[in-house]
C-alpha cells in the first residue's frame, strides 16, 4: 500500500504548469504498473468455470440468425448448464450473447436449422459411452415449444436429419440381452461355463458401456421419416454392409457405424463403417496394410444406402472416409478419404511415397451419385487432411465454395469434363484470423469461433469486404480482462531425429528476463485454444501454474520424425515414444540455451495416450524430471493385454509393439513397457485414473506400474475418479484434477505448500511422507 502525506498547497510555492506536467507523468508512471500488478493471478476455478461454445454456431439458411450451445460449468452446483441460445446476424455493434431459447443439465449436440429458418433439431444426452436415455428433439425459437422427434431409453449415440427435417437417422444402442452377457444364464452361473473367446467384451458391454469408437455395444442404425397426412412417425432399421459381418454373416458386436450424414432431400444416407469382413483387395491396399500394422486398425469403408429403396448404392472403395458434405440438391457428395483402392490415385500416392498415415496421403473427392462418377476436388494436402467447409455446392452449372485454413482461405471451383478448377476471379484470402467451426452468412459474410492462447472463445464475424474489421459477435467471459496472464510465445526447434518440433511457451505474469524458471512440458496439442486448462479437462492447466511462477512448454506429442529414414528404431509404439522422448529432451537444451528455464528443475504432464509417453519418458529417458504426472493411460503396459482376455484392444497394442510378449515381441516389450522399467524412476509421479462413468469400480489399467513403483519404494501416488470421464467433465472433478497436479509441482519443483483442500485435507501430511518415507506403503 502506498502511504501518501497531505500538503496544504497555500503553505508551499505553487508548481508551475509544466512542473504539474512532469509530477503527473512520474506519478503516472508509478501508478500503472502497481495498477498492473494487482491484477488477480488465473486460479483453476476461473479456469474451470469458463463458459464455451460447445456446439455451433449454425448459420439459419437465410442466413439472418445463427443458434449455438453454450456450456456453464457451475463449480458451487458441480452442474454443467447447456444453453440454446439464438441471435440475428450481424446484429448489433456491441457483443451480446444472444436470447435464451432453452436450457438443459444434459449435453447438446448435433444442433442444426430447419428449411423453415424457425426451428432447430438437436441431440439430447447423447450416450457416448455408457447406456442412457436420449432424445432427439425438435424446438420451435420463437415460442420455446420443444417436441420429441425420437427417444431411446439405453441410448443414441449420434444422428442427422434432412434439411425439412421430416427424416432422421439415428444409431442406437442394443439392450443387454443373456445373449450378450453369459452370466444372465441360470445353469452357467450354477455349473460354469466354457470361456468365449469375447467374454471380456461382452462383460464390459453387459456392464452399461455404449464405447462407440471400439465398435462395442451392438450399435443399430435406424430412419425415422414423417408420413402421411397425419405426419405420422415410422421407423425401420438399416441392416449394416456385408463386409461389417462375421464369416457366419450374422451381426458382429464390432461391427458398427459412425458420421452419419443424410442428404438434404433425405433420400440418401451415407455412413462411415468398420469392415469386419473386408474383401481381399482391401486388404492388399498400402493404406489399410499401414493402419493394420501400425495399431492394428480394421479398416473402414464408406456406405450409401437408398431410404426410398431401402438398399445400398454401390459407392467407389473409399478407405478411411472423413466429413461427407452434400450438394444442395443431394445428388453428389464430397468426402475426405485416402484413394480409392484400385485407382490412378491410390498408384500415384504410393509413387509419390507419403506415409500412408499422414495428412498428404489424403483426397478431396466428389461422387455424383447420378453419374456415379468419382472425381477429385482437392489432391493431397496438409489443408485437405485437416479441417475444410463446403459452404456451397450447386449441380447447374456445378460450382462448389470451399472454406479452409481456418477461414484464411476460399476457393471457388467450377468442374468440367470431371475435372475441378478454381476460379482465379473469385478465390478469396481472408485476413490472418483464424476461426473454427466456419459457416456461411449470406454471400460475403462468415461466421465461427475465434480464441487465442490468451483470448478466450467467442463467436466473431468476418465479412469479405471489410476483410481487415471482424467484429466480436459474442462476449461469454468478460471477467478474463480482469486477470493476469502470462505472456505466449511460437517456439521451433529440432529433436535429435532432425525433425522440426513446434510447440508453445507461456512465462508467468510479468516475466523477468533475468531469471530461470522451473519448467513443466505439458504432451498436447499446441493448438489456439484459450491456455486456461488446454485441449484436454484432466491434469493440464498452464495458466494456473504459469500464475504459480512455472514457464509452461506445450508441444505435440505424435510422430516426428525428419523426412527420409532418419527416424527412431523399433515398433511403432516405441518409435512414437522415443521422438516424443527426443522432444522433450531437445526442447530443455533450447530452452536453457536461450537462458529461460533451469534445467536441473523440470516436470512433465501427460494424459490418455500422452500419459502412457510420461511413464516411458520417466523411465527412460537420461534426463531427470523433478516431478511428473500421468492421468488416464497404461496402454504402454503388458497389462492392457490381458485385461479384456485379449480382445480388440489387447490385439490393437500388442500390434504396435511389433508382436506379442509371447513371441517376436517379447524384446520390445521387456525394454519399452514402463513397468518392466519402473526400476529406473527417480521422479515422484502422480498418477490420476478414471472409473469411465462408474463401468469399472476400480483404476486397473494403473496397477501394473502403480505397484512396480510401490514394490521398489518409489514416490508414487495414485487417485481415482470413480464416475469420471475420459478426459474429466463434471466441475468439481475437473476443479480436484487440475488444482492436484499444481500442488504437486510446487511441492517437489519449489517445495511450497499451500493450504490443503476441503476435500483431501491430508494432501500435504502424504506428499511429505512421500519425501521422507517413499516405501512405507511397499510390501516388508
Amino acid at each position: 500500500m502506498c502511504h501518501t502525506q497531505r500538503v496544504s498547497v497555500s503553505s508551499r510555492k505553487r508548481l508551475p504548469l509544466f512542473g504539474w506536467a512532469i509530477f503527473i507523468a512520474l506519478a503516472a508512471l508509478l501508478v500503472v504498473p502497481s495498477l498492473l500488478a494487482e491484477k488477480p493471478p488465473v486460479s483453476v476455478t476461473d479456469c474451470v468455470s469458463l463458459r464455451r461454445i460447445f456446439d455451433g454456431p449454425q448459420a439459419a439458411p437465410n442466413g439472418a440468425s445463427i443458434a449455438y450451445v453454450v456450456k456453464h460449468p457451475n463449480t458451487k452446483t458441480n452442474q454443467n448448464e447447456y444453453e440454446i441460445r439464438v441471435r440475428p446476424i450481424p446484429g448489433s455493434q456491441e457483443p451480446d450473447n444472444g436470447r435464451l431459447i432453452a436450457s438443459y443439465r444434459e449435453p447438446v449436440t448435433g444442433l442444426r436449422w430447419l428449411s423453415d429458418n424457425r426451428h432447430l433439431v438437436f441431440l439430447l444426452n447423447p450416450a457416448q459411452t455408457m447406456r442412457k436415455e436420449s432424445r432427439i428433439v425438435e424446438i420451435d425459437t420463437v415460442s420455446g415449444l420443444a417436441t420429441q422427434v425420437a427417444i431411446d431409453r439405453i441410448g443414441i449415440t449420434e444422428y442427422s436429419a434432412s434439411a425439412d427435417g421430416r427424416t432422421i437417422a439415428y444409431l442406437s444402442v442394443s439392450e443387454a440381452t443373456a445373449k450378450d452377457d453369459p452370466l444372465l444364464d441360470k445353469n452357467q452361473v450354477a455349473r460354469g461355463f466354457a470361456l468365449p473367446s469375447d467374454f471380456g467384451d461382452r462383460v464390459w458391454n453387459g456392464s452399461g458401456a455404449v464405447l462407440a469408437w471400439e465398435g462395442v455395444g451392438g450399435l443399430r442404425l435406424h430412419f425415422s421419416r414423417e408420413e402421411g397426412a397425419q405426419s405420422v412417425w415410422a421407423s425401420h432399421e438399416v441392416e449394416l454392409p456385408r463386409d461389417a459381418l462375421n464369416d457366419d454373416g450374422k451381426e458382429s458386436d464390432s461391427g458398427f457405424a459412425y458420421a452419419l450424414s443424410l442428404a438434404p432431400d433425405g433420400r440418401f444416407l451415407a455412413f462411415t463403417y468398420r469392415m469386419k469382413n473386408p474383401p481381399e483387395s482391401w486388404m492388399k491396399s498400402r493404406t489399410v496394410r499401414a493402419y493394420l500394422d501400425h495399431d492394428g486398425v480394421m479398416p473402414h469403408g464408406l456406405a450409401l444406402y437408398d431410404l426410398t429403396l431401402r438398399r445400398f448404392v454401390d459407392v467407389p472403395k473409399i478407405p478411411f472416409p472423413r466429413s461427407v458434405w452434400w450438394s444442395e440438391n443431394g445428388h453428389a457428395f464430397t468426402v475426405i478419404s485416402a484413394a480409392p483402392i484400385g485407382t490412378k490415385w491410390e498408384t500415384a500416392d504410393a509413387a509419390a511415397g507419403e506415409d500412408p498415415l499422414g495428412a498428404l496421403s489424403f483426397h478431396l473427392f466428389a461422387f455424383n451419385i447420378e453419374t456415379t462418377t468419382l472425381s477429385e476436388v482437392l489432391a493431397p494436402s496438409a489443408t485437405v487432411g485437416g479441417a475444410y467447409s463446403i459452404i456451397s455446392w450447386q449441380q447447374n452449372p456445378d460450382q462448389m465454395t470451399i472454406e479452409y485454413d481456418q477461414g484464411r482461405k476460399i476457393e471457388v471451383l467450377s468442374r468440367s469434363n470431371d475435372e475441378w478448377v478454381e476460379k482465379s476471379d473469385r478465390s478469396e484470402s481472408l485476413p490472418a484470423f483464424p476461426l473454427t467451426g466456419t459457416r456461411r452468412i449470406g454471400k460475403r459474410g462468415f461466421i465461427g469461433i475465434h480464441e487465442g492462447p490468451v483470448q478466450p472463445p467467442d463467436i466473431w464475424y468476418v465479412n469479405e469486404g471489410e476483410a481487415n474489421s471482424p467484429r466480436q459477435v459474442t462476449s461469454l467471459n468478460p471477467q478474463v480482462s480482469k486477470f493476469g496472464m502470462g505472456s505466449l510465445e511460437e517456439i521451433h526447434w529440432t529433436n535429435r531425429y532432425g525433425a522440426r518440433v513446434t510447440g508453445k511457451l507461456l512465462l508467468p505474469p510479468g516475466a523477468n528476463g533475468n531469471v530461470r524458471y522451473p519448467l513443466v512440458i505439458m504432451l498436447t496439442w499446441p493448438n489456439q485454444e484459450f491456455l486456461c486448462d488446454c485441449q484436454y479437462s484432466t491434469a493440464f492447466a498452464p495458466q494456473p501454474l504459469a500464475s504459480a511462477g512455472f514457464a509452461v512448454a506445450i508441444f505435440n506429442v505424435y510422430n516426428a520424425f525428419a523426412p527420409g529414414r532418419n527416424e527412431p528404431s523399433g515398433p511403432p509404439m516405441i518409435k512414437e515414444a522415443k521422438s516424443t522422448m527426443s522432444s522433450a529432451e531437445s526442447l530443455v537444451q533450447y530452452l536453457d540455451g536461450r537462458g529461460l528455464i533451469d534445467k536441473n528443475k523440470v516436470g512433465i504432464v501427460g494424459f490418455s495416450r500422452s500419459s502412457w509417453k510420461v511413464d516411458y519418458l520417466i523411465t527412460h529417458s537420461s534426463m531427470h524430471f523433478a516431478a511428473a504426472s500421468s492421468a488416464d493411460g497404461g496402454i504402454g503396459d503388458y497389462g492392457m493385454t490381458w485385461l479384456d482376455d485379449y480382445g480388440p484392444s489387447a490385439r490393437m497394442i500388442e500390434t504396435s509393439y511389433g508382436g506379442p510378449f509371447a513371441g517376436r515381441g517379447r524384446d520390445a516389450w521387456l525394454n519399452g513397457a514402463p513397468a518392466l522399467n519402473a526400476d529406473k524412476v527417480s521422479s515422484p509421479l502422480l498418477m490420476e485414473y478414471t472409473g469411465m462413468e462408474g463401468l469399472t469400480d476400480q483404476p486397473r489399467s494403473a496397477y501394473e506400474f502403480h505397484s512396480a513403483l510401490l514394490s521398489l519404494g518409489k514416490p508414487v501416488e495414485l487417485y481415482f475418479y470413480p464416475k469420471g470421464t475420459h478426459p474429466l467433465d463434471s466441475p468439481f472433478e475437473r476443479v480436484a484434477s487440475l488444482q492436484r497436479n499444481v500442488d504437486w509441482f510446487k511441492f517437489w519443483m519449489l517445495g511450497l505448500k499451500g493450504k490443503a483442500p476441503d476435500y483431501d485435507p491430508d494432501q500435504f501430511l502424504r506428499w511429505e511422507k512421500l519425501k521422507t518415507h517413499p516405501s512405507t506403503d511397499a510390501p516388508q
